[in-house]
């Protein structure tokens, strides 16, 4: 006799398993969606203006403020005043971070006040990590300028804090050896901060406007806004003249037989060179570099220089008169690398000053910020504590 194969159906256990799983799978799906994919592309910037009565299109701010804003991570003081130059507080620090951090991850911003108003921003931030616990004894108070950084620096994941700028380990000098200097540095690497000057000073102990603070957030979730920057140094020569040099220059002897005093400053691309000959009107009092005719000398440079180009400025140091020569040479038919430089002439107590700054370029795409340095440099030399009247580009 064929034995009989029974067919087994499912149990209860078993259907109420899968039917549990089915559940569970809808649940995760229902909530992806709701949370929203993460990632950078949740900030959107739209065309229109911030829209407040005290944000004109020419102030500097502007674009920020309406960047920060349209991506919802600012608000006005009131329905149309953003309040520029009002000064930022620990809890509206902690709400922007916030805001770009669930935003980042969700695509939008949920929070709301309470009591007190920050509590549920305070709160948030406690259980992301975006501040410490009893990190701050009043959050009403202004925030510091690395207070500040420290907040920012955790609101996007690592990956979004890309290097775009190579510090060296004195930069910015300011922060080094500060409590947060490793947040600090964190974004100046990104190209969300800058600092205040060419030296990247970043005065990380006072308070920040609105205004600067909507500048940093505009940067912080906009990659493309963020910024290349080559920090210089100071250099000082003969307790005079003060140049600034990139940090990788490094001092070395010009070789200039016809100079009785003269240093080199150098890196790959860039130079800065100070000529000092003695005595040159020790016997005529009160003569200044006004009485050399200014075109004489300028051809003089034109062909020691073999340049192309040369332009003459006058201005001053403080009180103390000279020429600025701007030049550039045509790219050499070997290397293909052109030239372009500043020259400063002045007498000071008898001896004669060049101060030289020249760049190097090679047609390539870092010319653009190869032309800023020279800038930077050229605009940032003083003598006795006073820069050029004058300033290049300008």
């Amino acid at each position: 006799m064929k034995k009989r194969t029974r067919r087994r159906t499912p149990g209860k256990s078993l259907t109420a398993a899968l039917a549990l799983a089915v559940v569970l799978a809808l649940a995760w799906m229902t909530y992806q969606l709701a949370q929203g994919s993460g990632g950078m592309e949740n900030f959107k910037v739209s065309a229109a203006g911030p829209g407040f009565a005290d944000v004109a299109p020419a102030a500097w701010y502007y674009e920020s403020v309406k960047t920060a804003c349209a991506c919802g991570l600012v608000k006005g003081t009131a329905p149309d005043t953003f309040s520029p130059d009002g000064t930022l507080t620990v809890a509206e620090a902690i709400v922007m971070a916030d805001r770009v951090h669930m935003r980042y991850r969700t695509g939008e911003d949920t929070l709301a006040n309470g009591t007190p108003w920050y509590q549920p921003y305070v709160d948030y931030a406690l259980a992301q990590g975006l501040i410490a616990e009893k990190a701050y004894d009043n959050y009403t108070r202004p925030v510091t300028r690395a207070e500040m950084a420290d907040i920012f620096s955790r609101a996007l994941p690592e990956e979004e804090y890309a290097v775009i700028n190579f510090l060296d380990d004195g930069c910015p000098a300011d922060a080094v050896g500060h409590q947060y200097e490793a947040p600090i540095r964190q974004l100046y690497r990104a190209g969300i901060l800058t600092g205040s000057d060419v030296f990247g000073t970043f005065a990380p102990d006072t308070n920040i406007k609105r205004s600067e603070a909507a500048a940093i957030l505009s940067r912080l979730v906009v990659p493309s806004l963020r910024r290349q920057v080559t920090l210089l140094r100071s250099w000082t020569y003969d307790d005079a003249v003060t140049l600034a040099v990139p940090y990788t220059s490094v001092p070395g002897e010009t070789g200039a037989a016809e100079a009785d005093d003269a240093l080199e400053l150098s890196d790959d691309n860039s130079a800065a060179c100070v000529y000092k000959s003695l005595g040159v009107a020790a016997d005529q009092p009160g003569m200044n570099v006004l009485d050399i005719p200014c075109e004489a000398m300028g051809a003089d440079l034109t062909e020691s220089l073999g340049a192309d180009q040369m332009t003459a400025t006058v201005l001053t140091f403080g009180s103390l008169p000279a020429y600025r020569y701007d030049f550039t040479a045509a790219p050499d038919e070997e290397t293909g690398i052109a030239m372009e430089g500043s020259i400063y002439v002045f007498l000071r107590e008898g001896d004669l000053y060049m101060v030289t700054v020249f760049v190097l370029l090679d047609g390539t795409g870092t010319d653009a910020q190869t032309r800023v340095l020279r800038q930077d440099m050229v605009n940032n030399v003083t003598v006795d504590g006073s820069g050029p009247s004058v300033r290049l580009g300008a």
